[in-house]
Protein backbone atom coordinates (compact mmCIF):
# COMPACT_ATOMS: atom_id res chain seq x y z
CA UNK A 1 0.00 0.00 0.00
CA UNK A 2 1.37 3.37 -0.85
CA UNK A 3 1.12 6.23 1.28
CA UNK A 4 0.24 9.47 0.50
CA UNK A 5 1.70 12.17 1.91
CA UNK A 6 0.60 15.24 0.53
CA UNK A 7 -2.78 17.10 -0.44
CA UNK A 8 -4.14 20.45 -1.85
CA UNK A 9 -7.68 20.78 -1.33
CA UNK A 10 -9.52 24.36 -2.27
CA UNK A 11 -12.92 22.86 -0.96
CA UNK A 12 -14.73 26.04 0.72
CA UNK A 13 -14.53 25.99 4.45
CA UNK A 14 -12.17 23.14 4.19
CA UNK A 15 -9.32 24.43 2.72
CA UNK A 16 -5.90 21.76 3.28
CA UNK A 17 -2.38 22.29 1.76
CA UNK A 18 -0.80 19.82 3.70
CA UNK A 19 2.92 17.58 3.42
CA UNK A 20 3.60 15.07 5.66
CA UNK A 21 6.99 13.55 6.42
CA UNK A 22 8.35 10.91 4.82
CA UNK A 23 6.53 7.40 5.49
CA UNK A 24 3.56 9.01 7.56
CA UNK A 25 -0.08 9.57 5.37
CA UNK A 26 -1.25 12.94 5.27
CA UNK A 27 -4.43 11.26 6.83
CA UNK A 28 -3.29 9.91 9.80
CA UNK A 29 -0.47 12.44 10.25
CA UNK A 30 -0.43 14.08 13.60
CA UNK A 31 0.57 18.04 14.15
CA UNK A 32 4.12 17.50 14.33
CA UNK A 33 4.17 15.12 11.63
CA UNK A 34 3.88 17.63 8.97
CA UNK A 35 6.16 19.16 6.70
CA UNK A 36 3.98 22.06 5.69
CA UNK A 37 0.45 22.95 7.06
CA UNK A 38 -2.26 25.46 6.05
CA UNK A 39 -2.49 26.66 9.89
CA UNK A 40 1.69 28.01 9.55
CA UNK A 41 0.63 29.46 6.07
CA UNK A 42 1.40 33.63 6.80
CA UNK A 43 -1.35 34.66 4.28
CA UNK A 44 -4.33 33.46 5.14
CA UNK A 45 -6.60 36.23 4.50
CA UNK A 46 -10.44 35.78 5.82
CA UNK A 47 -11.98 39.06 5.03
CA UNK A 48 -11.71 41.67 1.92
CA UNK A 49 -14.18 45.21 1.78
CA UNK A 50 -14.02 48.46 1.06
CA UNK A 51 -15.21 50.84 4.47
CA UNK A 52 -16.50 54.03 2.63
CA UNK A 53 -15.78 57.00 4.19
CA UNK A 54 -18.66 58.94 6.06
CA UNK A 55 -17.22 62.38 5.17
CA UNK A 56 -16.47 61.29 1.83
CA UNK A 57 -16.73 64.46 -0.85
CA UNK A 58 -16.59 66.80 2.32
CA UNK A 59 -14.76 69.77 1.50
CA UNK A 60 -14.44 72.33 4.05
CA UNK A 61 -11.82 73.11 6.09
CA UNK A 62 -12.42 72.28 9.20
CA UNK A 63 -11.05 69.05 11.30
CA UNK A 64 -12.97 66.41 10.98
CA UNK A 65 -12.84 62.77 12.40
CA UNK A 66 -15.19 59.84 12.17
CA UNK A 67 -15.00 55.95 12.78
CA UNK A 68 -16.90 53.15 10.91
CA UNK A 69 -17.29 50.03 12.78
CA UNK A 70 -17.07 46.78 10.46
CA UNK A 71 -18.67 43.71 11.19
CA UNK A 72 -16.12 40.60 10.28
CA UNK A 73 -16.07 37.00 10.40
CA UNK A 74 -15.47 35.64 14.27
CA UNK A 75 -11.97 34.15 12.96
CA UNK A 76 -9.54 35.18 15.45
CA UNK A 77 -8.82 38.20 17.96
CA UNK A 78 -5.55 39.33 16.95
CA UNK A 79 -5.43 39.61 13.29
CA UNK A 80 -3.15 41.18 10.95
CA UNK A 81 -4.70 44.09 9.53
CA UNK A 82 -4.09 46.13 6.27
CA UNK A 83 -5.63 49.01 4.48
CA UNK A 84 -5.08 51.16 1.76
CA UNK A 85 -7.15 54.47 1.78
CA UNK A 86 -8.48 55.86 -1.49
CA UNK A 87 -7.69 59.39 -2.37
CA UNK A 88 -10.89 62.04 -3.40
CA UNK A 89 -9.62 60.86 -6.82
CA UNK A 90 -10.48 57.42 -6.26
CA UNK A 91 -6.45 56.37 -6.73
CA UNK A 92 -5.49 54.06 -3.81
CA UNK A 93 -2.81 55.43 -1.84
CA UNK A 94 -0.16 53.05 -0.28
CA UNK A 95 2.05 53.58 1.78
CA UNK A 96 0.39 57.55 2.18
CA UNK A 97 -0.46 59.82 -0.13
CA UNK A 98 1.36 63.17 -0.85
CA UNK A 99 0.25 65.99 -2.51
CA UNK A 100 1.12 69.71 -3.16
CA UNK A 101 -1.59 72.27 -4.79
CA UNK A 102 -2.51 75.99 -4.53
CA UNK A 103 -4.32 77.33 -1.21
CA UNK A 104 -2.87 79.04 2.09
CA UNK A 105 -3.61 78.00 5.46
CA UNK A 106 -6.64 80.26 6.10
CA UNK A 107 -8.94 78.88 3.12
CA UNK A 108 -7.13 75.40 3.18
CA UNK A 109 -5.15 73.75 0.42
CA UNK A 110 -6.81 72.05 -2.82
CA UNK A 111 -4.69 68.48 -1.29
CA UNK A 112 -5.42 65.44 -0.03
CA UNK A 113 -4.17 65.33 3.32
CA UNK A 114 -5.71 62.49 5.55
CA UNK A 115 -5.26 59.07 7.28
CA UNK A 116 -7.43 56.33 8.37
CA UNK A 117 -6.54 54.25 11.45
CA UNK A 118 -7.71 50.77 12.02
CA UNK A 119 -8.24 49.01 15.93
CA UNK A 120 -9.78 45.66 16.20
CA UNK A 121 -12.31 45.62 19.25
CA UNK A 122 -13.23 42.51 19.22
CA UNK A 123 -12.74 39.08 17.54
CA UNK A 124 -16.11 39.98 15.05
CA UNK A 125 -15.47 44.27 15.19
CA UNK A 126 -12.66 45.89 13.83
CA UNK A 127 -13.27 50.32 13.99
CA UNK A 128 -12.23 52.44 11.07
CA UNK A 129 -11.24 55.98 12.04
CA UNK A 130 -11.03 58.67 9.04
CA UNK A 131 -9.47 61.93 10.03
CA UNK A 132 -8.92 64.98 7.71
CA UNK A 133 -7.27 67.88 8.86
CA UNK A 134 -8.27 71.57 8.69
CA UNK A 135 -5.66 72.54 5.76
CA UNK A 136 -7.21 69.86 3.87
CA UNK A 137 -10.06 70.49 1.38
CA UNK A 138 -10.21 67.06 0.31
CA UNK A 139 -11.87 63.90 2.02
CA UNK A 140 -10.97 60.20 1.44
CA UNK A 141 -13.44 58.38 -0.36
CA UNK A 142 -12.80 55.11 2.04
CA UNK A 143 -10.40 52.64 2.16
CA UNK A 144 -10.19 49.14 1.56
CA UNK A 145 -9.49 46.88 4.30
CA UNK A 146 -8.28 42.92 4.84
CA UNK A 147 -7.41 40.98 7.60
CA UNK A 148 -5.27 37.95 7.77
CA UNK A 149 -5.21 35.59 10.45
CA UNK A 150 -1.27 34.82 11.95
CA UNK A 151 0.22 31.87 11.43
CA UNK A 152 -0.53 29.01 14.27
CA UNK A 153 3.03 27.92 14.66
CA UNK A 154 2.11 25.70 17.67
Amino acid sequence: MTTRRGIIQFKPGVEKVRISVPGVDVDAAGTTQFLLHEAALYSQPYFAGFVACPFAGNTSTGYLEQSVDVTVPDVTADPIVMHWIVDSDGLISFPCQKATGPGNSGGGFAINSFYARTRVISSVLVRVKFVKPDTSRRSPQGAYLILMRKPDLT
